[in-house]
């Protein structure tokens, strides 16, 4: 059986496509996994990147699902993207 868990690369072989992956919750280090092939084939992973895995319940096979957006790695919403000054109401008094 097999399940899926969170974790942080902390080893990749980029000329293999393979990476190690640490799982907090279970304070291990898994065994060589192949990275996914992405959609964007320019996808280049790093380490301390955060990542699905489905785990083997030998507990250090895995299989990388994809990786997962963290707090430190996610996009910028649309209103963080504008830059320049808000524009009030002008006008002086009478």
């Amino acid at each position: 059986m097999m399940e899926m868990k969170y974790g942080i690369l902390s080893a990749i072989d980029y000329t293999k496509g393979e990476a190690r992956v640490y799982i907090d919750e279970l304070d291990i280090v898994t065994d060589w996994a192949t990275l996914p092939k992405n959609i964007n084939s320019n996808k280049i992973f790093k380490l301390k990147q955060q990542v699905a895995v489905l785990i083997h319940d030998n507990g250090e096979d895995c299989e990388i699902l994809n990786e997962v957006p963290s707090d430190d790695d996610r996009p910028p919403r649309e209103n963080e993207q504008k830059k320049g000054v808000k524009e009030g109401r002008g006008g002086g008094g009478g």
